[in-house]
């Protein structure tokens, strides 16, 4: 037992995504500077509670996964009891935190939206890990409600309203999430034959080694693809007007429609290929958003937002993961 099997058990190489997630929606709702890197705390403190409890609720089903069977849990290395305990400690100190900011930033702003917007993103993770196995469409709602939940509750801390750029940005919160847990995340378990999946209901399946797609499973990819892409021109739009919508358009469809085209394609079952696609794509999703966001920030938060988070998950890869073979394929 070691710290970086609690880190694995937290996932942390993509606690990138609320690490920077949570301050950039806090600065998109008004938050000052010196306030991110507290965001940036929560964003991490949370992740790592959130899908280690995911890690927890889903041993049963990971016990019969051969590519987990070096996983912490799996093998012992960490005790169940220790596990929910690490978890229990991340989503206390992440909820406490919170609730001191919201109680700094009260004299300007009202509490019961933040506060209430933060307790739905604690249940919808909560119902997500508990059942998600169970019924996988609902899953999809659950965690992708949970996440732009937890963007809104960041962004409404210093103005207690949600503007139209938040909401905007929330959306695509929920349809990255979307596209993440119900196209790459499903893709990656479809030999799991243990296991629901929401893929092998839409046609698409493993045979042998070999990865065959389906109409249907493209067609549902493709339209939560295109709503990512509405939704950053969205954001494109409110943070700098028509032109920028269109650099948002021209940069965000190719690498969006790449992502998916690679991801979907019948062809060798290589598992850890696709899990570096995965990790990749999902970088990439959030840095589209960051472009979409650009007039809004300073230059130098360009870097804090994106080069920081690729580092995060890059170097926490590399040495929470050796052994998956690229930077960019998380043990999952």
């Amino acid at each position: 037992m070691t710290v970086t099997d609690y880190l694995r058990i937290g996932r942390a190489q993509t606690a990138a995504v609320e690490g920077a997630g949570f301050p950039l929606a806090a600065w998109v709702g008004g938050a000052p500077l010196w306030s991110l890197p507290v965001f940036a705390f929560i964003g991490v403190l949370a992740h790592l509670g959130g899908f280690g409890q995911n890690g927890i609720t889903d041993l049963e089903f990971d016990r019969l996964d051969p590519s987990k069977a070096d996983h912490p849990l799996v093998t012992g290395r960490v005790k169940r009891s220790k596990a929910v305990m690490f978890v229990a400690a991340c989503q206390v100190v992440a909820l406490l935190t919170f609730i001191a900011l919201v109680e700094v930033a009260r004299p300007s702003s009202g509490w019961l939206l933040p506060l209430a917007l933060m307790g739905g993103y604690i249940l919808l993770g909560t119902v997500y890990n508990v059942w998600g196995k169970r019924n996988k469409p609902l899953a999809v709602l659950e965690i992708s409600g949970a996440f732009a939940l937890a963007f809104l509750a960041m962004a409404t801390v210093w103005t207690g309203h949600i503007s139209e750029l938040v909401a905007l940005v929330g959306a695509y919160a929920f349809a990255m999430v979307a596209f993440q847990i119900a196209i790459a995340g499903e893709e990656k378990e479809l030999a799991q034959a243990n296991e629901k999946n929401l893929l092998r209901r839409l046609g698409m399946r493993v045979e042998g080694d070999w990865l065959v797609s389906d109409p249907d499973a493209i067609l549902f990819a493709t339209g939560l693809t295109f709503a990512k892409v509405g939704a950053l021109m969205a954001v494109g739009m409110a943070a700098g007007g028509l032109v920028w919508t269109w650099v948002t358009l021209l940069v965000s469809l190719p690498v969006l429609w790449v992502y998916q085209v690679i991801l979907m394609h019948s062809g060798p079952f290589d598992r850890p290929k696709r899990l570096r696609i995965m990790g990749a794509g999902e970088a990439l999703s959030y840095v589209v958003l960051v472009l979409a966001l650009g007039p809004l920030l300073w230059p130098w938060l360009w870097v804090l937002f994106i080069v920081l988070p690729v580092g995060w998950f890059v170097g926490l890869n590399r040495v929470l993961w050796p052994s998956s073979g690229s930077v960019f394929a998380p043990g999952v």
